[in-house]
């Protein structure tokens, strides 16, 4: 899944919560969020300064890693 601004105008730092993020919806009625993605995905997360290895078979499905230097 990936998420794309076309454009936006202002200065600083804006954060939206998962939940007001909406992925699914039936007649304007909002019927999945991210945070129901993430909740329903997601079983673990990993911070690191490396990259996941190219086998990844020790860890279990739903592992996100967020890598950062």
């Amino acid at each position: 899944m990936s998420i794309t601004a076309d454009s936006y105008w202002g200065i600083g730092y804006v954060s939206y919560p998962a939940e007001r993020v909406y992925t699914k919806g039936d007649g304007g009625d909002v019927t999945e969020t991210l945070q129901d993605v993430i909740d329903a995905s997601v079983k673990e997360f990993k911070f690191s300064q490396d990259q996941p290895p190219e086998d990844a078979s020790q860890y279990k499905e739903g592992t996100v890693w967020f890598v950062y230097q």
